[in-house]
């Protein structure tokens, strides 16, 4: 006998995983836009929106 629950403990992991993956996606690339400016301080929200915005572009298969 199964349970509608069974298969919630995999989709909750993998979800977790989705969101880790995610976020190191946009640091990297948050840091090498602070590598391009040559880590100026004083840019690093900046850095990380455009980041956000650039990997959601990549991934929802559009070009920024």
């Amino acid at each position: 006998m199964t349970s509608a629950l069974d298969g919630a403990a995999p989709a909750a992991a993998e979800l977790r995983r989705d969101a880790a993956w995610r976020r190191e996606r946009v640091a990297t690339a948050a840091y090498y836009l602070a590598a391009k400016r040559g880590f100026a301080p004083g840019h690093e929200v900046d850095d990380w929106s455009l980041a956000e915005l650039q990997t959601d572009a990549i991934d929802a298969g559009r070009k920024m």
